[in-house]
């Protein structure tokens, strides 16, 4: 399997689990994907940028403030997968800016972070450190 693909089936897992808890939690209806990563032609690429996509934006972003960050926001990445330049510039700004900032390579990792920042609202056992960055 190539990392993208890893990826994919990584994020794809963790919507669909988002998926079965929407109705119990409708504070999940705002967490949302970037378009970032998708294998586009040069004339859409060309759209997108136009109109304010940026390379390096993380994967999964949920707008809500919990614990003293304004938001989470959480970077798929496969078993052996690294950060881009880009990703890791945008990261040091999410973070700078007062953002919870995970990079995650399972789809449980992924969930286990939105339950306890949005859903169970206990983040004091969490670390926010993101050695990816360093």
């Amino acid at each position: 399997m190539r990392r993208n693909d890893e990826e994919y089936q990584i994020q794809k897992a963790f919507f669909q689990r988002v998926a079965l808890e929407k109705n119990r939690h409708p504070i999940l209806n705002l967490l949302h994907a970037s378009s970032n990563g998708a294998r586009v032609g040069r004339t859409t690429a060309g759209k997108l940028k136009a109109t304010g996509l940026i390379p390096g934006v993380w994967d999964v972003h949920w707008p809500i403030a919990r614990f003293g960050y304004h938001s989470l926001w959480m970077e798929f990445k496969s078993s052996t997968g690294k950060l881009s330049k880009e990703q890791k510039e945008f990261g040091k700004l999410l973070r700078l800016e007062g953002n919870a900032i995970f990079v995650v390579r399972d789809w449980q990792t992924a969930w286990y972070a939105v339950t306890k920042y949005g859903l169970e609202k206990q983040v004091g056992f969490l670390t926010f450190h993101c050695p990816e960055l360093d």
